[in-house]
């Protein structure tokens, strides 16, 4: 064989084995009680999906070897591929990257925990037919508030020729299976602030069991009787309001507090957002989704604490008078927390996250942690949720502890729900249709990324 070929041979063969190895050792860290024990399913998805494509990559390279030509013709478009599986799988290495960082450790380990918690009861929910799913990854970002990577945000890559653009890679990387949600970097100091995840939970819940069409079956009836523009305004917004509700459900009316907080600004500013092009903005308008959040709470007979809270909510966010969509809120509110989901036993929303926080124990965290005395509670719901009640109650209190160098109601708080976190992998899904599911998937990959390959043109 020609000396430069054979080098290029083994050389491949070497950057096939050193993903190969890497994927090894992050396994390994998700072991029982090793650093990742609670990625462990998301890891083991990802890993082997990448491995299947790594393994066609082997077979092909070993087809090239019989060939000089061959091996010197195509080995940069062998080294390219090589590199997307580096880049697919650097997608979620980043992220998990981050839980070795000291100062961000507590902080992701326990928004994962509060992802699990609310993603989880659909996931038991489930009846069949749904492709397993695991738990979504949470990590930091440079976005204003929460996001779920499936549906937003600007994801780039650096460019090298021939290979897959910040875009491509990112849809290949929506394949793979576990979803990411991002949260912004400065929540890492505000605990209140993470019953966001929530929300982008509810994204992926919709997205994962397909819940969408019946939602939109549900509403077609009364949205029939409205004028168009209506119509299309609440068929737009369904999706937001949709996850706002399943953040409701998940963490309580705390998760309205948070949603408060996140959507404030002047009187002018929220008043703007109801005009004539309100519609075509995915998001409904502040006054909008308070409201929902209000014909909600009323519907399902919860308690808000602090009861200023809610008060504060309905001044900031008063519908103008005579707003037309106002009227019809409460309509599609209680429609879309009546519709029953066949993937789930034919249950309604309600039903499938019924065990909600309770709030007696939500109650006892926040007045323990602003009395400065042991926080107790082992459903991180409660915890988080209590950390938003007693910021919503004293916000300088919460912040400030009384004694200097004292652990402060946060510390005290976060402490509590790290200390919950067992030493226990964390699996998802029936063990064997995730494999093969798996197998199959990482199969698709390699084959889309071969299809994508011989559409490009050759460039000299």
């Amino acid at each position: 064989m020609d000396p430069l070929a054979a080098r290029k041979v083994i050389e491949l063969r070497q950057k096939l084995a050193g993903i190969q190895a890497e994927f090894a050792g992050w396994m390994a860290d998700a072991g029982e009680d090793k650093p990742l024990r609670k990625h462990q399913s998301q890891i083991s998805h990802i890993t082997r999906q990448l491995g299947v494509m790594v393994d066609g990559l082997r077979a092909q390279l070993d087809a090239l070897a019989r060939d000089d030509e061959l091996v010197l013709g195509r080995c940069r478009e062998v080294q390219i591929r090589v590199l997307e599986v580096h880049r697919l799988w650097d997608y979620f290495r980043s992220k998990l990257s981050l839980r070795y960082v000291e100062w961000f450790r507590d902080y992701l380990a326990v928004a994962d925990e509060l992802a699990h918690a609310c993603y989880a009861p659909a996931r038991d929910a489930c009846t069949g037919g749904v492709v397993p799913r695991t738990i979504p990854l949470v990590f930091f970002s440079g976005e204003f508030s929460p996001y779920t990577h499936a549906r937003d945000t600007a994801f780039a890559v650096e460019t090298v020729e021939n290979a897959m653009s910040s875009r491509e890679l990112r849809e290949f990387a929506d394949r793979l299976p576990v979803p990411v949600i991002g949260v912004p970097w400065y929540q890492v100091s505000h605990l209140p602030d993470v019953l966001m995840i929530a929300h982008e939970v509810g994204h992926g819940v919709e997205d994962d069991f397909g819940l969408g069409e019946p939602m939109e079956a549900a509403l077609e009836p009364i949205l029939a009787a409205y004028d168009e523009d209506a119509e299309f305004a609440w068929n737009h917004w369904r999706r937001e309001l949709f996850a706002d509700l399943y953040g409701l459900l998940a963490v309580g009316p705390a998760y309205t507090m948070a949603l408060a907080d996140l959507l404030a600004t002047d009187t002018r500013s929220i008043v703007a957002e109801t005009g004539e092009f309100a519609r075509f903005d995915v998001h409904p308008p502040a006054t909008l989704r308070l409201a929902a959040q209000s014909v909600a709470i009323d519907k399902l007979e919860l308690a808000v604490d602090p009861a200023e809270s809610r008060s504060a909510w309905e001044r900031t966010f008063a519908a103008a008078p005579g707003d037309r969509f106002h009227l019809q809120v409460k309509d599609v509110t209680e429609t879309l927390l009546g519709v029953s989901y066949r993937v789930f036993g034919n249950r309604t929303l309600a039903s499938v996250l019924e065990k909600r926080p309770d709030p007696v124990g939500c109650r006892a965290v926040k007045q323990a942690a602003l009395a400065e005395l042991r926080v107790n509670g082992d459903d991180v719901r409660v915890l988080m949720a209590g950390a938003r009640m007693a910021f919503e109650e004293n916000a300088e209190s919460y912040v400030r502890p009384t004694v200097e160098d004292a652990l402060g109601p946060q510390d005290r708080i976060l402490a509590r729900a790290v200390a919950n976190i067992d030493s226990k992998t964390r699996h998802a899904g029936p063990r064997e249709l995730s494999e093969q599911h798996d197998l199959t998937a990482g199969a698709e990959l390699l084959r889309a990324l071969e299809t994508r390959d011989a559409k490009e043109q050759p460039r000299e």
